[in-house]
């Protein structure tokens, strides 16, 4: 029987990989990219795009609590297309 331990790989910190704009895409990613058809691309988008609105109405619903979810759905969808909180 081994009694020595192994370490959690959940609990060793590993530094995060932050890449910049002007870096490329990691290998993994584009292999990953290389096997999703256009409509699964394009789905991907749709997601992110839809949870870009949903983050930015969290933020608006902080800032105020009163309005309304459509007056909060309307604010993040302007912050969302012109960049203006």
């Amino acid at each position: 029987m081994n009694t020595e331990q192994t370490p959690d790989p959940l609990a060793i910190q590993q530094p995060c990989r932050k890449y910049g704009l002007d870096e490329a895409i990691h290998p993994v990613q584009v292999a990953a990219f290389r096997r999703m058809t256009p409509g699964q691309k394009f789905e991907q988008v749709v997601q992110m795009y839809h949870m870009g609105i949903m983050l930015a109405m969290a933020g608006v619903r902080m800032r105020h609590p009163d309005w309304s979810e459509e007056q909060a759905r309307r604010e993040a969808q302007r912050i969302s297309t012109y960049g203006i909180p």
